[in-house]
């Protein structure tokens, strides 16, 4: 993997996707460069790109920890630390402080702790430890770890306590199994439409599901079109395009104004609004 792949990898740009009716849809090298340039990446030559991969790919791992660590609650909390090969040995000294006042704190050995990723680099194995840290409440706390023989080598960091699992509905611990469908509103195609979706063919939509038994319909999110200032990649018609606004479509001397979703349908020289 070179280093331009490593920003793609690392800003999450995939160089294929499948669209709605299941095409495969390959995304040019020029595209992906596009998105890494809209992100504040610089992509102008192979030195910028190199130390920008260095920062997202590599760095990481010669630091202790990121600006954030995460952890679920309970008896299996814990963080990870980064590590060289020569601190596995060191007795290291962590003090988490609570949202809600006091602290926590203990005493740990890296060597003697489990090994949950690694990286190679320059010939040296950086390992990856994760510290128990036991019953921590839910919270948004600070961690500093300091090494005990070198108290100027200490790192502190946000650390997140989240619930272990989401809240569970009801009709989930019964064994239900509701159905519904996913759909992209401006994907619906209708003989009334002119070529979008709009709301009278949700509510077609909503009407027909219903009839069949299912108990859901999924929505893309539905962006209000009066904020032109504000772009989107999940603007109402295209993901290429800024926010779409209002068009206006004339028929023979009648005009009419056709917004997003709105639900227009052309009649007999004028335009009639149906949703």
């Amino acid at each position: 993997m070179d280093n331009l792949d490593k920003l793609f990898y690392w800003r999450g740009i995939a160089d294929e996707y499948y669209n709605y009716r299941g095409e495969r849809v390959a995304v040019s090298l020029e595209n992906r460069r596009h998105l890494l340039n809209a992100m504040g990446v610089n992509t102008d030559s192979p030195e910028a790109i190199a130390e920008q991969a260095y920062t997202l790919d590599i760095e990481p791992w010669r630091n202790w920890f990121p600006p954030l660590l995460m952890t679920d609650a309970g008896e299996f909390a814990h963080f990870a630390i980064n590590l060289a090969p020569g601190d596995l040995q060191a007795k290291f000294y962590y003090e988490i402080f609570l949202e809600s006042g006091g602290a926590r704190s203990g005493e740990f050995i890296p060597a003697s702790c489990a090994e949950v990723g690694d990286y190679l680099y320059e010939g040296i194995r950086y390992s990856r430890r994760a510290i128990e840290v036991h019953e921590i409440p839910i919270g948004y706390h600070r961690l500093r770890v300091t090494q005990v023989e070198d108290a100027s080598r200490t790192m502190e960091t946000q650390f997140v306590v989240v619930p272990a699992q989401a809240h569970t509905p009801e009709w989930v611990v019964q064994g239900k199994r509701p159905w519904g469908i996913i759909v992209q509103l401006y994907t619906l195609r209708s003989a009334r439409n002119w070529g979008i979706g709009d709301f009278s063919d949700l509510k077609l939509l909503i009407t027909e599901a219903a009839d069949a038994g299912a108990d859901m319909i999924g929505l893309n999110p539905l962006h209000g079109s009066s904020l032109p200032d504000r772009k989107s990649l999940q603007s109402l018609q295209s993901l290429r395009s800024t926010l779409p606004q209002p068009s206006l479509h004339r028929s023979g001397n009648r005009t009419g104004i056709c917004k997003e979703y709105g639900g227009y349908s052309a009649g007999p020289g004028a335009l009639a609004r149906t949703g």
